[in-house]
């Protein structure tokens, strides 16, 4: 495909939708799990790579696998990955009451 981006969903919308963030979040996460690594053209992404042993690193290989879901509508929204991954607790930004 001419011009192909791999943070750029293969399915693309007929107008920007926030699910294209999101898939271009998976595919970073995916590049940092596989050392990396160029995502395969117009290709589901492999899942089958190594990790290290710890929760941190699994978390994020669902968190991409959900990212890169085909069907936009299931992929996650940004406020659920945002708390997921520990919201406001977890980024210092918690404001003081």
């Amino acid at each position: 495909m001419d011009g192909w981006n791999p943070w750029k969903n293969t399915s693309l919308e007929s107008t920007y939708h926030p699910s294209w963030d999101v898939y271009s979040l998976g595919v970073s996460i995916w590049e940092i799990l596989t050392n990396g690594e160029t995502p395969p053209q117009n290709q589901a992404l492999p899942f089958d790579f190594p990790l290290p042993e710890d929760d941190a690193a699994l978390q994020l290989k669902k968190l991409a696998e959900r990212c890169l879901a085909d069907d936009p509508k299931e992929r996650p929204a940004l406020e659920q990955i945002y708390q997921e991954l520990g919201g406001s607790e977890t980024c210092g930004c918690k404001e003081s009451i």
